[in-house]
């Protein structure tokens, strides 16, 4: 059963403290690093009756979901997608889980029964970080941006690592990441 004490250390989550903080370019780095060897799932919260959580651009996201959750895995690498991205980057596959507030712990418990045990694990949500214990959360912090969004804030005293992103990317060094069968892992400076 997921609850918020499910331990998952082979879980990376990267979370952003704002829309649009880098988290794809972020990840596509990590993956980079860490080649065929990740599993990218991105997630996406919606709650009914509040603005899209992607900027109510009218993409369609949230009120296509017509049941509790929906997972999709990735396969097309040339969409331009931010799945197809991450897929381009060289992960082992990508998944999406779009899930209602009131249906995340019932998506997650489907979506790691499609995951690959033992493969480690890049995800991209804040939310997921209120049902289990990654091995490292990273939270992004786009430089200039006064605005916290809701997700992020809750979730700050769980956060292992708060970089700030530039539209040029992130002044971080992702050679201080590692994972183990242990689980991930981040170097001190």
């Amino acid at each position: 059963m997921i609850n918020s004490l499910t331990v998952l250390p082979l879980f990376l989550v990267i979370g952003s403290q704002a829309r649009n903080s880098g988290k794809t370019s972020f990840s596509r780095k990590i993956i980079r690093t860490f080649g065929p060897e990740l599993i990218v799932v991105k997630i996406t919260v919606i709650s009914r009756g509040h603005s899209c959580p992607h900027g109510d651009r009218g993409c369609g996201v949230c009120s296509s979901l017509q049941t509790p959750f929906d997972i999709t895995e990735e396969t097309d690498r040339e969409s331009g997608k931010d799945t197809s991205q991450l897929l381009q980057a060289g992960a082992r596959r990508v998944f999406w889980l779009r899930v209602r507030n009131d249906a995340v712990a019932r998506g997650l418990r489907a979506l790691l029964k499609r995951l690959d045990p033992g493969i480690p694990v890049l995800c991209e949500s804040n939310s997921i970080v209120k049902y289990i214990q990654p091995g490292l959360y990273i939270q992004l912090k786009a430089r200039n941006r006064k605005n916290t969004k809701k997700s992020a804030k809750e979730l700050v005293d769980r956060t292992d690592l708060i970089v700030e992103t530039t539209p040029d990317g992130a002044d971080f060094d992702f050679s201080r990441l590692s994972c183990s069968e242990e689980g991930w892992s981040i170097k001190k400076t």
